[in-house]
């Protein structure tokens, strides 16, 4: 009986750490940098694990260039689950956002550095973001840049004089 047992309980410590969907809840699961393919809620009203998109190394982006407009669009699994989605900036501060409004918290932050997105709802459900970010330099250079749930990255810049 106690073979049996210990079989048991390596079968099933192997398959959370094969399978970090089943384990959530560990500290060592991660979205991966850029590419919240998806972000998943957690359930009972926690946050689930961030979604990261990490502009800090982005090279479409000049230095010194801060946020000017942000705007936050995503799909949901199950919507009518009292599903809460947050933008959180690289020092852990944030925002509740609306799919589609204006991020007006996010106005005048510096843009390169490393967002996440947060969500929370009464079950488990997930969401399918994507981060638009128009953003200005001091020197009058301005910009979008679009990031999407599968990594891909557009920007496209609007003004390029310098003043």
């Amino acid at each position: 009986m106690k073979k049996f047992r210990l079989f048991t309980l390596t079968i099933a410590m192997l398959l959370v750490i094969a399978c970090p969907i089943f384990a959530l809840t560990s500290p060592w699961y991660d979205a991966g940098a850029s590419s919240p393919n998806i972000v998943i809620a957690g359930q009972a009203n926690l946050w689930g694990q961030p979604g990261y998109w990490d502009l800090s190394s982005n090279a479409s982006i000049p230095d010194g260039a801060t946020v000017a407009a942000m705007t936050e669009y995503w799909s949901a699994h199950y919507p009518a689950t009292g599903l809460k989605v947050a933008l959180f900036k690289a020092d852990g501060n944030g925002w509740y956002v609306y799919s589609g409004n204006p991020v007006s918290g996010a106005v005048g932050q510096i843009a390169k550095q490393r967002w996440e997105t947060r969500c929370n709802a009464k079950v488990t459900t997930w969401i399918t973001p994507t981060l638009s970010l128009k953003w200005t330099t001091p020197d009058g250079v301005s910009g979008v840049t679009t990031l999407k749930a599968d990594g891909s990255c557009q920007t496209t810049t609007i003004n390029s004089e310098v003043k």
